[in-house]
């Protein structure tokens, strides 16, 4: 049974433009029966999204270790966490520039919210989704997507469970401004 994972490499001087190429080596190295549909790349790390079946993981994974060293994997799989553990979580996946896994985080949580709380949610969700498309080199759709994050938060402000929101939004419109992605921490 195929199961979807998350792997990590150690980003050993790779940027955002090679992650096109990264993918097309992850897949010439891997199995016809492994599905690898997408490649980012922070300043850290060469996150690969697959599916395979759990017992040729380990294969997959000498083979992936032939570009850089292996970091991480994780299998991604629904979890129930409360809300408080889940934003943690998260705060630690943004500040790690581990983008797609921080927005699966927060959609779990911004499902059970309302009002104000839904629309900061959704622009950090959208903040998130903007830099996932500048790890895969493509800046145009991150700054169209940052540009919906800002609407979405352009009425809250304040400290969210440690975040500062008003500095979150003046680090957006800093890269919209600039055109220039810069990651942050939160």
């Amino acid at each position: 049974m195929m199961k979807r994972y998350i792997v990590h490499l150690q980003n050993q001087g790779f940027g955002a433009e090679n992650a096109s190429e990264l993918l097309m080596k992850a897949r010439s190295l891997a199995d016809n029966d492994v599905v690898i549909r997408d490649t980012r790349v922070s300043s850290r790390l060469i996150e690969f999204d697959l599916s395979i079946a759990g017992e040729k993981l380990e294969h997959l994974l000498e083979q992936l270790s032939r570009i850089s060293p292996i970091a991480s994997y994780t299998e991604i799989t629904e979890k129930q966490v409360e809300k408080e553990g889940a934003i943690e979580h998260a705060k630690l996946l943004f500040d790690y520039e581990r983008y797609w896994e921080c927005h699966e985080v927060l959609e779990g949580v911004w499902k059970h919210s309302s009002g104000n709380e839904k629309d900061l949610l959704q622009g950090i969700i959208l903040t998130c989704a903007g830099f996932v498309h500048a790890q895969k080199d493509e800046n145009d759709i991150c700054f169209s997507v940052l540009n919906r994050s800002l609407a979405k938060l352009q009425n809250v402000n304040g400290i969210y469970y440690g975040i500062d929101i008003d500095a979150f939004k003046q680090r957006v419109a800093d890269i919209l401004s600039t055109k220039n992605v810069q990651y942050f921490k939160i």
